[in-house]
């Protein structure tokens, strides 16, 4: 079993924000001359626990949020008559308004007597050189409501 600081050491690079991440991991004494590299992202925190509402309107679900800091570029709700999210999906994208600080979102044209599933989540758009990539959190908890 190798030991960190004995046999190898840990080298973070860009480790703080939302993006792509570096860790270096250098041998050292015996181990000289070994090295790894490994790049990982870096995800926004994810919507949690009681941040998120979901309220009937008629054949309309109203879906409201918590904000949970200033480090993302908007939010995304999916919702779907499959708990497992993978038949019947439909997802919006970008339903944040930084300017008017948008935290809700209406959902229209349910089928009443349906069960929908709801979860959200946010993203961060990052340039990475001459390119722009979406990075996204974890789905929240899923809320389940049905229309009558």
């Amino acid at each position: 079993v190798l030991v960190q600081d004995v046999d190898y050491t840990v080298q973070l690079e860009h480790n703080k924000k939302i993006g792509y991440a570096t860790v270096n991991i250098i041998g050292i004494n015996g181990y000289k001359g070994e090295t790894k590299k490994q790049t990982f992202r870096i995800v926004p925190k994810p919507v949690k626990g009681k941040k998120i509402k979901v309220k009937k309107d008629g054949n309309n679900l109203v879906v409201s949020w918590s904000r949970i800091g200033k480090n993302y570029d908007g939010y995304e709700i999916q919702f779907s008559t499959d708990s497992h999210f993978i038949k019947g999906t439909s997802k919006q994208y970008g339903v944040y308004d930084k300017k008017k600080k948008k935290t809700s979102y209406t959902i229209t044209s349910l089928t009443s007597g349906k069960t929908y599933y709801i979860r959200v989540r946010n993203y961060k758009n990052v340039r990475i050189g001459k390119k722009t990539e979406k990075f996204c959190s974890e789905w929240s908890k899923t809320i389940k409501m049905k229309l009558k």
